[in-house]
């Protein structure tokens, strides 16, 4: 890694942009295929948005890295796998809306709460 003079008088190193893409590249990837198979494991929100956002991701990645001779169909390729992929996250907001946040016709236990409290002897 080359190292530039810059900062407070050279004390803090100055980061070339490509360095720092080499760095957050890799992490991006791996941290959103992370995050869409564990919301498929969770079973908090439905599995098609963890899929959704797996499979958008890596569509719209084999898109983006298509080789030179393909680049007439890269679009075609890369766009429908980035909107699937940030309209499964608006999905997410979709769902966290119609979920109700209290179930209706149901009451706290009375009797858990009672037998928790201390007994005067």
């Amino acid at each position: 890694m080359t190292c530039y003079e810059g900062g407070i008088a050279g004390f803090v190193p100055t980061f070339h942009v490509p360095d720092f893409l080499f760095l957050i590249g890799p992490l991006t990837i791996i941290g959103t295929l992370l995050f869409g198979i564990m919301t498929i494991r969770a079973h908090v929100f439905p599995r098609w948005l963890g899929w959704s956002i797996f499979v958008g991701y890596i569509i719209g990645l084999i898109g983006n890295f298509l080789p030179d001779n393909l680049a007439n169909i890269a679009p075609f390729i890369a766009n429908p796998g980035e909107w699937l992929f940030f309209l499964s996250f608006s999905a997410f907001g979709v769902v966290l809306l119609s979920q109700r946040s209290v179930p209706q016709g149901r009451s706290a236990d009375m009797t858990v709460a009672r037998d928790a409290l201390p007994v005067d002897m």
